[in-house]
C-alpha cells in the first residue's frame, strides 16, 4: 500500500460496498494502485456516483445558468429541447414557460 495513502473509517461507503471487511479492504487495495494517466485521483470509485440533474415537474421553474439559458447536455428530466424557428415568440405569446438552450460554442 502507497505511504501516502491513509485509509479512514469513512472508506468503503456506497453502493459497490457490501459492508464486509474483506470488500473494505480489496476496495482500498484497487485505490492504492497508480493509474498511470498522469492525473491526480482525488476520490475513489465507492467515493462518488454518477451525476443527474434532478427531475422538473409541470410546476417548477426551469432551472437555467447564470446566462439566463439551458445546456443540452445538461438538460433535466421533465423538459424538452424543442427545435422549430420561432418557438420562443410562440411560447412567449401562449404564457408557456422557457429558456434557451445552449447547443454548442461558436469560434
Amino acid at each position: 500500500m502507497s505511504k501516502s495513502f491513509k485509509a479512514l473509517k469513512s472508506y468503503g461507503v456506497g453502493d459497490a460496498n457490501d459492508g464486509s471487511e474483506e470488500s473494505i479492504l480489496k476496495q482500498i487495495q484497487s485505490a492504492s494502485q497508480p493509474l498511470g494517466d498522469g492525473m491526480q485521483h482525488l476520490y475513489a470509485s465507492w467515493q462518488t456516483d454518477p451525476w443527474s440533474p434532478m427531475a422538473v415537474g409541470p410546476d417548477d421553474p426551469i432551472p437555467a445558468n447564470e446566462y439566463n439559458n439551458v445546456e443540452l447536455e445538461l438538460l433535466n428530466p421533465g423538459l424538452v429541447h424543442v427545435d422549430l424557428h420561432g418557438v420562443a415568440k410562440v411560447a412567449k405569446k401562449l404564457a408557456i414557460p422557457y429558456k434557451p438552450c445552449l447547443l454548442r460554442f461558436e469560434g
